[in-house]
């Protein structure tokens, strides 16, 4: 610190003179301590021991710390007795006692730094923050601003280099004289009043102070003022944050203290302190408590912060890791889409290649056995026709399967009679039955309401799945399908006379590829795919099935589907009172076998057949022939049937005629069918074609073509 000439001139003050070392000890210490030491009598000592644990901890045993301080009255002084006192001392003392310290006070003449860094004590109440302290000592945040203000003589330069400044011995004020009297001879008094009187006296200029000088000057000048005009002094720079500082090992305890002080400031305690010694809150104390309250908010915002931070933090971690398995998932997602496409596409081509010649044995087959034939021809064409069946249904299951597992298989609920459902059933059962010894029989409750609504097609499916199933394993004895209608259910069930099932196996048996019996499969053959195929079936219209077996008696599949009643359907023509179809079909077809197995089932019909091998040749057909159908084969060489029909379509819109289009194709997944009514198609035929299919879609089409109001 740069200062001026010092010339010391001590004013006589009260208390030694020179480093003195006072203790403050409570009583009630040295009264336990000479009850201890001078124990006689048991029940005293029994008292004390009582005393000393309901009063917590003596303050014998509590870690003493010692503050050093110089004496500024009146905050910090030595009384009547020689003994510390002062508004801070009394502030520190309580602050420590309440943080489990007791105190011990070294007064020093000094600077209450240089006592710090030499060891001799351990705090220091009022650490001004400018200049910095050193970096060995630990300093805590402000407690308090002090005040200061200066009373010169007017006429006087502050910056002169013989001006005299006057002071009390303290670091703050060493603060102020610098920023103020840099160039002043600096002589420090005892108190503030003896500075002034000092200036009265023609002894000095200046006068470094507190605003309470503004007191003694209330009560009266000094002698020897009444000619010495002092101009007041006070600027910003002149209010000084002061902290409590230690030496570094005892970091904690300032705190601790220094956390004890806002507490007290905060609780309106503090003022007790200041009217001890007949004075009233200053501007000093008042920052003090704006600056604590400050801190505790200060510190409620940041815990409330820190707190926020950490919440956003953990949100965020755990948005990185949602937003990683997201991604997991999405790829994971991506991957099976791309596995489900790719077995779609296979399975669409694979079926479009075997369907294709499939559709050429079953027409041929069919044609066949409508010609005269011997009795061993029949029954050679019979057993063609059912192997191709066969291997028909086989590649419908499989093509269901996948549907299904793809999500693409849509149910159309409808009205329609479940007995008479039940009885198709047994009937088809009995006609593919292998072993004429075996009974299909029917059993139909009287609780079987007329109509229910639900897609009759696929639960006939599932019920046919069943009763085949039961064919492979019944040698001997029946086949049961029963049908009941209870609580809003329709109940089914087939029931046979196999050889049951095992425990252990009738937990897998409704799994893809699962048979009973491993062995079961040359023995009774199946691909294992109609239970699986029956079960998923089932779960999609929100059923229930499931199968009850003992080996030796037989097996009971089930099944319990949640239907409503359903109204009567709009009342059909019988055959006989249908009129005969009429007029040409357009049969649009590239393979040659294919071709003509249409076209004679199309001949059988009563229909006319014009032929075209490819998309180009319908289109120049067109011109020259009115056709009242179209049978468009979609998978062609040259212009396919999609383009085809794009153009005729396009065409059409010129005549104002519109010819039904209905699509004649292998592939009868639902993406071909949508690629077929985008395309402009009316309807879809899937081969291998059947003739009950193909006359009633020709039977409908060629009706509307005719004059029927209303177009599908």
């Amino acid at each position: 610190m740069k200062m001026g000439t010092i010339v010391t001139t001590q004013e006589p003050r009260s208390g030694p003179e020179g480093r003195a070392v006072l203790t403050a000890k409570r009583s009630n210490v040295q009264g336990s301590r000479s009850l201890v030491a001078g124990a006689a009598d048991s029940l005293l000592l029994l008292a004390a021991l009582v005393w000393a644990f309901a009063s917590g901890v003596s303050a014998a045993e509590k870690p003493r710390i010692r503050f050093v301080a110089a004496y500024s009255p009146p905050l910090v002084f030595a009384d009547a007795n020689g003994k510390i006192a002062g508004v801070n001392v009394d502030l520190f003392n309580t602050a420590a006692q309440r943080a489990g310290y007791s105190v011990e006070w070294v007064v020093t003449q000094g600077n209450p730094v240089d006592v710090l860094l030499r060891g001799e004590a351990d705090l220091f109440h009022a650490l001004p923050l400018e200049p910095a302290p050193p970096a060995s000592l630990y300093v805590t945040k402000p407690w308090i601003r002090a005040e200061y203000v200066a009373l010169l003589l007017q006429g006087k330069d502050p910056m002169a280099p013989d001006l005299r400044t006057v002071m009390i011995d303290h670091p703050i004020d060493r603060v102020v004289q610098n920023r103020l009297f840099p160039h002043s001879i600096v002589s420090f008094v005892g108190t503030r009043d003896a500075g002034l009187q000092a200036i009265c006296d023609g002894r000095a200029d200046a006068l470094i102070t507190s605003p309470r000088i503004s007191q003694s000057l209330a009560r009266g000048l000094p002698p020897g003022c009444a000619d010495k005009p002092m101009d007041w002094i006070e600027r910003p720079n002149m209010s000084i944050p002061v902290a409590v500082g230690a030496r570094r090992e005892f970091a904690r305890e300032a705190e601790r203290i220094r956390s004890e002080i806002a507490s007290i400031v905060t609780r309106g305690e503090g003022e007790g302190f200041y009217a001890r010694y007949g004075l009233t809150v200053n501007r000093s104390f008042s920052s003090m408590v704006t600056l604590a309250e400050f801190e505790t908010q200060r510190d409620r915002i940041w815990t409330m912060l820190m707190a926020t931070l950490v919440l956003a933090s953990l949100l965020l971690v755990a948005l990185g890791v949602a937003i990683t398995k997201n991604r997991e998932a999405r790829r994971a997602r991506l991957a099976a889409e791309s596995a489900t496409r790719a077995k779609s596409d296979f399975l669409a081509v694979m079926s479009h290649e075997i369907r294709t010649p499939l559709h050429g044995c079953l027409g041929l087959t069919e044609l066949l056995l409508q010609t005269p034939l011997s009795p061993e021809q029949r029954d050679l064409a019979e057993l063609s026709a059912r192997s191709a069946s066969n291997l028909n249904s086989l590649l419908g299951d499989i093509l269901d399967l996948n549907r299904i597992e793809s999500a693409k298989l849509v149910l159309e609920p409808a009205p329609f009679d479940p007995a008479a459902l039940v009885e198709q059933a047994a009937q088809m059962t009995r006609a593919l039955l292998s072993a004429p010894q075996v009974e299909v029989l029917s059993d139909l409750s009287p609780s079987l309401p007329p109509y229910l609504t639900g897609d009759e097609s696929r639960i006939r499916q599932v019920l046919l799945n069943l009763a085949m199933n039961a064919t492979k394993f019944t040698t001997e004895g029946s086949i049961t399908i029963r049908a009941a209608y209870e609580h809003g259910q329709l109940q089914t069930s087939v029931q046979d006379t196999g050889p049951g099932i095992a425990a252990g196996l009738r937990a897998r048996i409704f799994e893809p590829f699962e048979q009973g019996d491993a062995s079961s499969t040359r023995k009774h053959g199946g691909s294992g795919l109609g239970l699986a195929i029956a079960k998923q079936l089932i779960d999609l219209m929100q059923g229930e099935i499931g199968v009850n077996s003992e080996v030796g008696q037989g097996s009971t599949f089930w099944f319990n589907l949640p239907l409503p009643v359903g109204l009567a359907p709009a009342a059909e023509e019988s055959p006989a009172e249908r009129p005969a179809m009429q007029g040409t079909i357009l049969l649009v077809e590239d393979n040659p076998v294919n071709r003509k197995v249409a076209a004679r089932l199309l001949e059988n019909l009563g229909l006319q057949v014009e032929v075209a091998t490819d998309g180009e040749a319908a289109l120049r057909m067109m011109e020259s022939v009115a056709p009242g159908l179209i049978l468009m084969d979609c998978q062609m060489p040259g212009m396919d049937g999609l383009e085809a029909t794009r153009r005729i379509r396009s065409s059409e819109q010129r005549r104002e005629v519109r010819t039904p289009i209905i699509a004649l194709t292998a592939d009868v997944s639902i993406e071909n069918r949508e690629r077929c009514r985008t395309a402009g198609m009316d309807d879809f035929l899937g081969k291998p074609l059947s003739v009950e299919a193909l006359a009633g879609m020709l039977r409908r089409w060629l009706q509307l073509r005719t004059g029927d109001p209303e177009r599908v």
